[in-house]
């Protein structure tokens, strides 16, 4: 922990001589806090094993890695952390070491080494056949079927009756009537299982 932590004020100080390139650490820290909603087309998915953690003031990190190249997210207080297992949202607390993430992140990563990135979604015990994080582009609702488009092209053809929809975080009720175009929601490979995020 302690070397994790050395190489993070490290990293902090080689990302603040970046310049006009990238944020400052204090920025990044700070976007993560304010920038709740993520600019949608600057957005990747990475995956990866947690390998660390570090609290820094009242920041949270975590590094994943992914055949030999690691990552730092910065995870905040309202970020998605859901166990994609068993579907339950999961707390920062409950993370450990050797768990397999997926992260939807920021793609405008620090030029530091390893980089740095803002972790907005964090499903938690993936395997290969890993849940989609999806940016509604279009939806087309009929009698047995409800059809989501992605904005990066996918197409989900969803059958109405096995598949449960749930908000997260929430006791509302909600439908497929509520995606609709500009939502963000996690879909489960067998199409059975929808969490509608925004």
């Amino acid at each position: 922990m302690k070397k994790f932590l050395k190489g993070l004020c490290a990293l902090t100080l080689a990302l603040s001589c970046v310049g006009c390139q990238s944020s400052t650490q204090e920025e990044v820290k700070e976007e993560n806090i304010n920038n709740e909603e993520a600019t949608k087309e600057s957005m990747i998915t990475i995956t990866g094993t947690i390998t660390d953690f570090a609290t820094e003031e009242n920041a949270k990190a975590v590094t994943i890695e992914n055949e030999g190249r690691s990552t730092i997210l910065y995870l905040a207080e309202y970020i998605v952390l859901i166990d994609a297992e068993t579907r339950i949202p999961m707390l920062v607390d409950e993370l450990q070491i050797g768990s397999k993430v997926e992260a939807y992140v920021s793609e405008a990563m620090s030029l530091s080494e390893p980089p740095i990135a803002n972790a907005y979604i964090l499903l938690v015990n993936v395997k290969d056949d890993m849940p989609a994080i999806v940016e509604v582009k279009e939806t087309k609702d009929e009698e047995n079927t409800f059809t989501i488009v992605s904005k990066n092209g996918q197409t989900f053809e969803i059958k109405k009756e096995n598949c449960q929809v749930e908000p997260y975080k929430t006791r509302n009720m909600v439908s497929f009537e509520d995606i609709t175009a500009g939502k963000t929601c996690i879909i489960w490979p067998a199409n059975d299982h929808i969490v509608v995020l925004s």
